[in-house]
């Protein structure tokens, strides 16, 4: 389900919220399932027989799993190579080293089979000389929003992962964090999917 936003409508903390919503109602419970089916959990299995002597023929020809498994390793099998005839990529190419964007891929075309989407965060560490990272982000932690013309150009792209109270270990909101082209907003949301506390926004880096 793609998550549209009109060109003049601004976006801000509230509707982020609301998309969130969206996002854990509608979005995660196919993904659920899609995984379930990767998994072998097919609905076949869960299968009541209709009469105590009936069969248990609830079998599973997992070819999900095949499928997805064999597309990715065939796609990503070996590594992407990267060359230029005009640029030297010798710094680009030390840094996918480091921030083992091989892995990063392979990670990626596998959530793209079972998922249909895959996202990957390009972010700055937090060394004292920050240097780019890049972390594979599972699709039931992020969403693209794109604008609602027949373009569909995103607009931004969110991540968000569960905050627990210490003592019960049960949910008790998340941590957002929304890039743009131009800046990073950062912010909580509560179970209820209301803003909580301070707004943060910062300059994209890239």
């Amino acid at each position: 389900m793609p998550f549209l936003l009109n060109n003049t409508e601004p976006l801000t903390p509230e509707l982020i919220c609301k998309y969130i919503k969206m996002h854990q109602d509608v979005t995660i419970p196919r993904y659920q399932k899609l995984k379930d089916y990767y998994l072998g959990l097919h609905d076949i299995v869960r299968r009541e027989p209709k009469r105590a002597d009936d069969p248990c023929n609830n079998v599973v020809c997992n070819y999900a799993k095949y499928i997805s498994d064999f597309a990715a390793g065939y796609l990503i099998g070996e590594p992407i190579a990267y060359q230029s005839d005009d640029q030297d990529l010798a710094d680009l190419l030390e840094w996918f080293k480091k921030a083992q964007i091989d892995v990063q891929d392979m990670d990626n075309a596998k959530d793209q089979s079972i998922y249909g989407v895959a996202y990957e965060l390009v972010y700055m560490s937090s060394d004292e000389s920050p240097i780019p990272k890049a972390a594979s982000i599972h699709p039931s932690q992020a969403f693209v929003i794109y604008n609602n013309t027949v373009e569909l150009k995103p607009v931004a792209g969110v991540y968000y992962y569960e905050q627990k109270d210490v003592s019960t270990q049960k949910l008790s909101g998340w941590k957002v964090e929304c890039s743009t082209d131009t800046e990073y907003i950062k912010f909580d949301v509560t179970k209820d999917f209301e803003v909580s506390g301070e707004i943060v926004r910062e300059p994209n880096p890239f």
